[in-house]
């Protein structure tokens, strides 16, 4: 999958095991409600994933096979060195305006 875009209005939204899909570029927009966002899943490729939340707030999970950059002043994710299985990054971008993003590892 090249590029995974949800606009969401009202209401929660729930996106499970995004890491199988694989989608080089995630755009993810929640106006009002929970989003719980699962980043975890088989991440074959470097990806861009930007969430934003209007009035909303909700949890990410991160994937643990992984490298994840972009998490503000939280922290960078290394994900665990195996020469013998190639390891992609995330570029996350997480944009808050009246909610909080819980960060889940």
């Amino acid at each position: 999958m090249e590029t995974l875009r949800i606009i969401g209005d009202r209401g929660s939204l729930s996106v499970v095991g995004l890491g199988n899909a694989s989608p080089r570029e995630t755009v993810l927009y929640q106006q009002i409600g929970a989003v719980d966002l699962d980043l975890r899943g088989a991440w074959v490729r470097d990806a861009e994933v930007q969430v934003s939340g209007g009035a909303a707030g909700g949890s990410l999970w991160l994937p643990d096979n992984v490298t994840v950059t972009g998490l503000d002043d939280r922290r960078a994710i290394r994900a665990e060195e195996d020469p013998e299985l190639p390891r992609s990054t995330l570029q996350l971008s997480v944009t808050e305006h009246l909610g909080r993003f819980i960060i889940m590892e």
